[in-house]
């Protein structure tokens, strides 16, 4: 152990981000993402934003995107200014959330709801691709991507299983 840093309670997803040697984590019980500095080890700030962050990525481009588990939405945040770009509603109880390598995509998995959605992340929105029965509480998602062929790899919570949604890339 480096050093143990103290955030507020639930803490959840998190993500470090190289560049600018930050780390951010989804306060899942309340309404902050807390900022870390991986240079000092403490926090440095909190960041307000929606209730109840679930889950964080991060593009190259400084952009943060949360899914909010109660809510039923996704954001795009600006890392450095702590403002939400935009939103868009999933369906009930986001959790996992994956960007694909070219960071045009967001797949979204949606716990009690049964379903992972799949977003088209545009410059000024998010766009629904499609939205996948995925039975058994979808939980956790990862990619496989190569030049032609994307996967996305999901697991579920109460049957036990790995679902595995295949996309030509075209």
């Amino acid at each position: 152990v480096i050093d143990t840093i103290p955030v507020s309670s639930i803490p959840r997803g998190i993500v470090v981000d190289d560049k600018n040697n930050r780390s951010f984590v989804a306060i899942m019980g309340g309404a902050t993402i807390t900022v870390i500095n991986n240079t000092a080890w403490m926090k440095e700030d909190d960041m307000q934003v929606a209730s109840n962050p679930r889950h964080l990525v991060m593009d190259t481009s400084g952009h943060l995107f949360v899914s909010y588990n109660k809510l039923a939405k996704i954001a795009c945040i600006d890392a450095s200014t702590g403002e939400t770009l935009f939103t868009a509603s999933t369906h009930a109880q986001p959790r996992t959330i994956f960007l694909s390598k070219n960071h045009k995509f967001l797949f979204v998995t949606c716990y009690s709801s049964d379903f992972v959605d799949v977003f088209k992340i545009n410059d000024d929105k998010f766009e629904k691709v499609i939205s996948l029965p995925c039975k058994g509480h979808p939980v956790g998602v990862d990619i496989f991507e190569n030049d032609t062929l994307l996967e996305a790899w999901v697991c579920s919570y109460s049957n036990g299983s790995i679902s595995v949604f295949s996309f030509a890339k075209k």
